[in-house]
């Protein structure tokens, strides 16, 4: 038994190997496949990101205490300045995704 889903388990992976590259082809595994593995590459690593820019700000942060206190600690301008690194690397990874994985679109036709 372990055997057999071992078998089709290879079978599945060659199959969308060879068959779900393409995005060339409008068909309902290759838009499967490329709303898959942008959604869980680049995406998923672009937030992960910007959580860990604002996990960082957020623990950086001098409270004081005489002033009434924010529920949620947001940067201002001048703050965001040291967090334009991990956010130009989360536009970067996010435009890859955007331009390996883009389906074609008969909506503009």
């Amino acid at each position: 038994m372990k055997k057999h889903i071992k078998y089709i388990s290879q079978l599945t992976v060659l199959f969308v190997l060879i068959f779900a590259c393409s995005t060339e082809r409008n068909t309902l595994i290759n838009r499967s496949y490329h709303s898959l593995n942008a959604r869980y590459n680049g995406n998923f690593n672009a937030n992960e990101l910007l959580k860990i820019a604002l996990t960082d700000y957020q623990t950086n942060l001098k409270e004081d205490y005489y002033k009434l206190l924010p529920l949620e600690a947001l940067p201002n301008e001048d703050e965001v300045k040291s967090m334009y690194s991990p956010i130009d690397t989360a536009i970067a990874k996010c435009t890859k995704v955007i331009q390996k994985h883009c389906m074609p679109s008969n909506d503009f036709i």
